[in-house]
């Protein structure tokens, strides 16, 4: 049985059955072009033998005919049946992966972690000119500097009337507002903290180490009501605190 014999066949069979060209085409994902070329036994409608055999074997299977599809279409070497048949966009086979296309992806990769090594180091280079990052050049300096981090400082203000504070806590601010007669708050710092009063009368100061148990009281230079003071705790200095008016 040839390939026009055999296409005749099924459509005998699709018609006895009473079923639709296109109900089968949807069932088994054939277009219903490749369907009635199969019926109609044009073999050149096909970009090559693998198709045509492959379709007409799962259009012969859906049917259920005992069609011996090799026979139909014997195995031979794979080329085109219509030099003037064009691949269909479902019919191309699928490219080839380069071997060089993981060497690119490898490079770039690389290329990503160098980058992002080299500008974490013109950052840490940056902090340190500028002074916002320090590098210990001794290393009783560097037991200094962690012995400090661990001591930590703590503030704790209570106000006697309602009074303008602006706290910061290692250089970051923390609060600015006016503190409520009768409220107390407290804040911990790393290593240093700067707290400006605008109504000096109306606020007591305390603060401790973290060896501390108890608060020490903060000697507050008491000067004109309209006067803002600022005091600044430092763990490194010897006197620990200052007050000055500004």
């Amino acid at each position: 049985m040839n390939f026009k014999e055999a296409g005749k066949h099924l459509k005998k069979l699709r018609n006895e059955k009473g079923l639709a060209i296109e109900y089968i085409s949807r069932e088994i994902k054939v277009s219903k072009e490749k369907l009635k070329a199969i019926e109609e036994g044009n073999m050149e409608s096909f970009s090559s033998r693998f198709y045509a055999k492959s379709f007409l074997k799962d259009y012969s299977e859906y049917l259920g005919s005992d069609l011996d599809v090799s026979q139909v279409i014997p195995n031979k070497r794979e080329e085109p049946i219509s030099p003037e048949v064009k691949l269909a966009p479902t019919d191309r086979p699928r490219p080839r992966i380069r071997k060089s296309s993981s060497k690119r992806i490898a490079v770039a990769v690389l290329t990503l972690i160098f980058s992002a090594l080299t500008l974490f180091a013109l950052f840490l280079a940056y902090e340190r000119i500028t002074g916002r990052v320090r590098v210990a050049e001794h290393e009783d300096e560097l037991h200094n500097y962690y012995a400090a981090e661990e001591e930590k400082i703590t503030v704790r203000a209570s106000a006697a009337g309602n009074v303008w504070l602006r706290v910061e806590r290692d250089d970051v601010l923390a609060y600015e507002g006016v503190l409520s007669t009768g409220t107390t708050r407290d804040w911990e710092a790393d290593s240093k903290m700067r707290i400006r009063i605008g109504y000096v009368p109306g606020l007591d100061l305390y603060w401790r180490t973290r060896d501390d148990e108890d608060f020490q009281k903060v000697d507050i230079v008491r000067g004109s009501v309209n006067e803002l003071n600022e005091i600044k705790f430092d763990l490194s200095s010897e006197e620990k605190y200052s007050s000055t008016f500004r």
